[in-house]
């Protein structure tokens, strides 16, 4: 099974770059006007863009690809920042999947996988996946694939 989140990592590329854009112009504009109401309305509209892009950033949007196929489990994942993004991926057989956790964060803004890879005797703790922008249906399918990955271990 193939899990990705292309189009609404794409919006949300796109509503960082639209709210950085109106939080600058809209303070330049209201350091260039003369009229009272005018620079403050701009200068409101400034602040609610800006704190828009910071809450962007808080909630940690990732792009994730996830494939269970050919016996192997293949994350590949990146920020969703239009700029400040770095490629990173996992790949590990199926047989070593141990567990897993799926956190929930950030007012439910934010969900976590945790994936556990035993090896020999160790058992390995991968960094926390961002899966916030998966859709219910997706972190769903994404919980009973895992499921049935650990299920068929333990058999």
């Amino acid at each position: 099974m193939i899990l990705e989140n292309r189009f609404t990592t794409a919006k949300i590329r796109m509503f960082f770059i639209i709210s950085l854009f109106v939080a600058v112009c809209a303070g330049i504009f209201s350091y260039i006007t003369t009229s009272f109401l005018e620079r403050y309305l701009t200068l409101g509209v400034s602040i609610f863009a800006f704190l828009f892009y910071i809450f962007l950033h808080l909630t940690k949007p990732y792009f994730v690809f996830f494939s269970d196929e050919k016996g192997k489990i293949t994350l590949r994942f990146y920020y969703a920042h239009p700029f400040l993004h770095k490629y990173r991926s996992f790949e590990f057989a199926k047989e070593s999947l141990h567990n897993f956790e799926i956190k929930t964060l950030f007012f439910g803004q934010r969900k976590t996988l945790t994936l556990f890879q035993k090896r020999g005797r160790e058992i390995l703790r991968y960094p926390d996946l961002e899966i916030g922008l998966f859709t219910q249906k997706q972190v769903q399918a994404l919980e009973l694939v895992l499921f049935n990955i650990l299920k068929s271990n333990k058999l």
